[in-house]
């Protein structure tokens, strides 16, 4: 097994060597700089300590470095471990060192004297040389420890940095003392804070990784993350044990590691603890309460200062308490007797039956062996579940249902398991877990008694297959769900339950429609699909979102708004999760491109708190992707890499996998990490999926020299296998691998005239300078973004992210339909228990909401205009695609340097770093070099330029004089004034640097 590798942390590993760096260079009579690394037990800390000490520069001379001891803290421990390690002479008091004193010692120091005498031994040990005193675990030292530690922070003229790590107070053995000394610490002048948090999904995947070679499968990511809340310790033990990471069985060591802090505890907390595990995540107190039989309130305030337990923290402080991770619950359920379990789950059960809390009765019962009563239970809990947005929980039930079912004969009729599969289907399409989710609607289709049922869960096959990347599948499940509704044999007839799926089957089919026809084309049909709904009594919501969509999309982009703000309102009160999911995610498709930074940031951090609360992953993929191409036009690289990252270890969907990989690595390029772009490149390879973005980052990684491919064959790839935007970009990056102007301009063909941007570059790189300012307005123009590009309809693929739109930079590029929404995944509960009654009372008037919506849409009054993208008719903000039009900035400042337009090119080279503010790389590097050189060479003539030339290509002054017709003398001016201009002390320099800067163009 390998070495764990040191993952994540970054940010906090530069603070603290920043601090370090302070400390070295600051005066001698500052007291020391304070270094406080907070978090959980298991966070890091000791391993963040470690690669400290390791990458110090300058190394310190000294350091000191101490702990508590594992068994009872005791006086003096810090001071006493740091000894161990020193040789002691007769000034140290025996105490200090926890030695016994010498026969004829003297009487025992005062606390206060003790404290003086352990400060003057730290300084004795530092010997007026800058160290790094180590404090480990501060929350288990003792009180004269903690006291010490205080007063070294606030000793003048101690050079020192004290770097401290510890956990929250309330966890300490001294809690009082560890407070104080805490307080203390963080109101030092120099304080810098650390608090080591869960790792993230990336950080998880790199550590899966690094143990078990490979890139671990999205949903590996996703249950590790869960059950162990992220805490890199427990990541560790789980991943280094052999076994399923996502479900096995806790390791025997694991779990005692796990319940070890109850040792030594009352047995009431003990007995507590095992019943709120044995009862399940979030504690009910109130259900714990009558289990526990007797005052329980000690006892959760004790877990909650061991950490056991924790307040939900996005409700704290009057949320509901939650164990710390999922793995917690697991070994203190593993921990209960037998006995104890069966009156725990006995007692719970009856109670369970008397709230009618279905969900709590199927648990307890399938632990009581009901297994009956467990599997209808199941089937009412899940669907409550779902409907209540936990989709999570429901797929949990509709697990323990088939669990609890009768496995005889999986095919035979059986209501139950038709339900459980239904919901099941629903729940796992929901949750974004679509291999899941086929499997269970397979079963459904199986199943199903009647030709409603059968094309219900052929259409949900349709939106599954569809997140699969098998269009082909998606488009037979539709036809099969539109001829089993006209199957010999149809049973319904013409009455209402016929006439209701043929209502979500029009909805669905306009919705397809939309992923691959013009949205103009698809408004027709969606009004269709509207009024069969309103005639049959249907919910309007998944028809009126596939119209508000292509409305928007069509030119009616407030209508198209305000239509999709209301089916959003009416599928949330028919509490319809899949038409909410795609009714926020096409809010966004459509109104964040005329949005800029602030307005766009918060109109997605809104969307994606909304996909969070209702667990809507089938959706959570499309929506990051739309915010990591707002955070590419604003210019904003980290932001983009956050969001790229914080989904691609975990997306479900193939497609948006790959391409999320794959943006990932054209992100790494652009920031200069090439081997972490060929390492995502070879990702993005092994998914085997034909993506023009992938090879769009081909070409990006042999333009940098870093891929064994020529960047002109990486081109030539391209053609005829990626739609014309794709085509344009890997032009870009050819370009900037050297490859000729002539021969990239052969390769791409007729993209070129309808992308402005690239004529310039290619103008530029092939010397047609006049020409390259020429296109500098129409290569910069952003227009109103009315109508999206949908690209090549054969080959969806999305926007690429930071690439400007040639033909309209700030107007979307829906080339990928898939980034709309999912369709209608069907009505996912149809006439169940639990689906709501339409004609009942406080519904929303569909009919009304209809008329409005898709005919006036415009009257309607929405309250945010930010959120419709200014709304109204109002002006929209254009938003500048600031790294490629930075890179045009740059290309036009070299053609007005060569054009002897020294003071213009100095204008744009400025205009080029200030796009480039918050994009580093090589972008940024190249525009500050040149404008640096700008500023400090000055204006160069025309004829001085000339003269450039000609000293790069090797000429003396004789031949610079015959060649421009001009005088030796006049020559030896020329390159004196160069000289003074460029910087140079020779004319080689001088020549380098003309060529540097393409000034000329190296013969």
């Amino acid at each position: 097994m390998p070495a764990t590798p040191f993952i994540g942390r970054a940010e906090e590993l530069a603070e603290i060597t920043g601090a370090w760096t302070a400390q070295t260079g600051a005066a001698s009579g500052n007291g020391p700089r304070v270094v406080l690394v907070t978090g959980e037990a298991g966070s890091g800390k000791s391993r963040l300590v470690a690669e400290v000490l390791e990458r110090l520069d300058p190394p310190p001379p000294v350091v000191l470095a101490g702990a508590a001891r594992t068994l009872g803290a005791a006086p003096h421990d810090w001071l006493a471990s740091v000894l161990s390690g020193h040789p002691l002479d007769g000034g140290v008091p025996a105490e200090l060192a926890q030695r016994s004193p010498a026969p004829g010692a003297g009487t025992r120091l005062a606390p206060a004297a003790m404290l003086r005498a352990a400060v003057d031994v730290v300084r004795t040990l530092l010997d007026g040389r800058c160290g790094v005193l180590v404090v480990e675990d501060l929350h288990d030292l003792d009180p004269a420890s903690l006291t010490l530690i205080g007063e070294l922070a606030a000793t003048a003229a101690l050079p020192a940095l004290l770097l401290v790590t510890t956990r929250p107070p309330q966890e300490a053995a001294f809690a009082p003392a560890a407070a104080r000394t805490l307080r203390r610490l963080s109101g030092a002048p120099s304080v810098v804070r650390a608090h080591l948090a869960p790792f993230n999904a990336r950080e998880t995947a790199e550590l899966i990784e690094a143990h078990r070679g490979g890139a671990p499968a999205p949903e590996t990511v996703r249950a590790l993350l869960t059950r162990t809340g992220g805490n890199p310790f427990w990541l560790t033990e789980l991943v280094t044990a052999r076994g399923d990471l996502a479900g096995a069985p806790l390791p025997a060591h694991v779990a005692g590691l796990l319940v070890e802090p109850l040792a030594g505890e009352p047995a009431l907390v003990g007995r507590v603890a095992r019943a709120a595990a044995l009862l399940g995540d979030p504690v009910e107190t109130d259900v714990l309460v009558h289990v526990c039989e007797g005052e329980i309130e000690p006892a959760l305030r004790r877990l909650l200062d061991l950490g056991m337990l924790v307040i939900a923290p996005d409700l704290a402080p009057a949320g509901p308490l939650r164990f710390r991770h999922p793995l917690l619950r697991d070994a203190l359920a593993r921990s209960a007797l037998p006995s104890e379990r069966a009156r725990v789950h006995g007692l719970a059960r009856a109670l369970a039956v008397e709230l009618g809390d279905d969900a709590a009765l199927a648990r307890h019962a399938a632990a009581l062996g009901r297994l009956g009563e467990a599997s209808a239970a199941a089937v009412r809990g899940a669907q409550a579940s779902l409907a209540a947005g936990l989709p999570d929980a429901a797929l949990e039930l509709v697990d323990l249902g088939l669990r609890a079912g009768d496995p005889a004969d999986p095919a035979r009729p059986d209501p139950t398991r038709r339900d459980l599969a239904r919901v099941g289907a629903a729940a796992a399409f929901v949750a974004g877990r679509f291999t899941a989710a086929e499997r269970h609607a397979a079963d459904w289709l199986r199943q199903a008694a009647d030709p409603a049922g059968r094309s219900d869960a052929h259409r949900l096959l349709a939106e599954i297959r569809w997140c699969l990347a098998d269009r082909a599948g998606h488009l037979a499940a539709l036809a099969d769900a539109r001829a089993a509704l006209t199957a010999p044999g149809d049973s319904t007839g013409s009455g209402g339950a016929a006439a209701g799926v043929g209502a979500r089957q029009a909805a669905a089919e306009a919705a397809s429609a939309l992923r691959l026809s013009e949205p103009a084309q698809v408004v027709p049909l969606a009004e269709a699909a509207m009024v069969v709904a309103e005639r049959t009594g249907e919910s309007i919501a998944s028809a009126g979102v596939t119209l508000g969509t292509a409305l928007a999309f069509s030119g009616a982009h407030d209508r198209g708004v305000a239509l999709l703000h209301a089916c959003r309102q009416i599928a949330e009160h028919d509490r319809d999760p899949v038409t909410v999911g795609r009714a926020v995610n096409n809010l966004v498709a459509v109104s964040l491109p005329r949005l800029g930074d602030v307005t766009g940031r918060r109109l997605f951090d809104e969307a994606m708190a909304a996909i969070g609360r209702a667990g809507l992953e089938f959706c959570a993929g499309r929506t990051t992707a739309l915010g990591v191409a707002h955070a590419l036009r604003t210019g904003d690289l980290s932001r983009a890499e956050t969001l790229v990252w914080s989904r691609l270890p975990i997306e479900t969907d193939p497609v948006e996998r790959v391409r999320f990989a794959a943006t990932a690595g054209l992100l790494a390029v652009e920031r200069g990490d090439d081997p972490l772009a060929v390492r995502l490149l070879a990702r993005a390879d092994g998914e085997g999926r034909d993506v023009g973005l992938v090879r769009v980052l081909r070409v990006a990684v042999a333009a940098r020299g870093v891929h064994p491919v020529d960047p002109a064959l990486a081109l030539a790839d391209c053609v005829g296998r990626c739609r014309p935007a794709r085509l344009v970009e890997a032009a870009r990056w050819a370009l900037h691998g050297g490859v000729p102007a002539a021969t990239v301009e052969d390769l791409v063909g007729d993209a070129v005239g309808a992308a402005p941007q690239l004529r310039l570059l290619l103008a530029v790189a092939a010397g047609r300078d006049a020409a390259a300012v020429d296109l500098l307005p129409a290569a910069l123009h952003h227009g109103h973004p009315a109508r999206p590009n949908h690209g090549d309809q054969t080959r969806p693929d999305h926007r690429d992210p930071g690439r400007s739109n040639h033909s309209n930079p700030t107007r979307p590029d829906h080339g990928d339909p898939r980034r709309l929404d999912h369709g209608d995944a069907g009505r996912l509960d149809h006439g169940g228990p639990g689906r709501p009654n339409h004609a009942g009372p406080g519904r929303p008037n569909h009919r009304d909401a209809g008329r409005l919506d898709h005919r006036d849409a415009g009257r309607l009054d929405h309250g945010d205009p930010a959120a419709v993208g200014g709304g109204g008719g109002g002006t929209v903000e254009v938003v500048e695609a600031a790294p490629y039009d930075a890179a045009v900035h740059t290309a036009v400042a070299h053609a007005l340097l060569r054009l002897g337009r020294a003071g213009d090119a100095r204008q744009h080279a400025e205009r080029a770093v200030a796009l480039l503010v918050h994009w580093p790389g090589w972008r940024l590097a190249e525009a500050e070099t040149l404008l640096h050189s700008l500023r400090a060479g000055g204006d160069l003539t025309a004829r001085e330029i000339e003269v450039l030339g000609c000293l790069a290509a090797g000429m003396s002054n004789q031949q610079v004089a015959s060649s421009l017709g001009i005088s030796i003398r006049t020559v030896t001016v020329h390159v004196s004034n160069l000289l003074r201009k460029t910087g140079a002390a020779s004319r080689t320099e001088a020549a380098m640097w003309a060529v540097r800067h393409r000034v000329v163009t190296p013969s």
